[in-house]
């Protein structure tokens, strides 16, 4: 997969189910932490996500954890995203 279509992989599945965009989000965190964490890491800057919680994550114990918890921390943030995205254009005047 291209480097620059992260993004763009994350759009696409975005009107899948939660359950469903999370194995995907999993499977793809999975081979970024295996063979380019520092693409994993550039793109968790990029996606905003906090670095704390990102820290946390990569002190749990097991390798299941860490990859489940970075893939949540991805999920809720790329969610929350979504919900301001929405609310705004809502709230914008129609350009008419």
């Amino acid at each position: 997969m291209d480097k620059l279509s992260w993004s763009n992989w994350l759009q696409e599945y975005s009107e899948t189910s939660q359950n469903v965009l999370a194995d995907l989000i999993r499977a793809r965190v999975k081979e970024l932490l295996e063979n380019e964490f520092e693409f994993l890491l550039q793109s968790l800057y990029r996606f905003d996500v906090d670095e704390s919680a990102f820290h946390a994550a990569m002190a749990l114990p097991h390798p299941e954890e860490v990859l489940n918890q970075i893939t949540k921390l991805i999920l809720e943030r790329e969610l929350k995203r979504q919900h301001w995205r929405k609310k705004y254009q809502k709230e914008l005047p129609d350009s008419e």
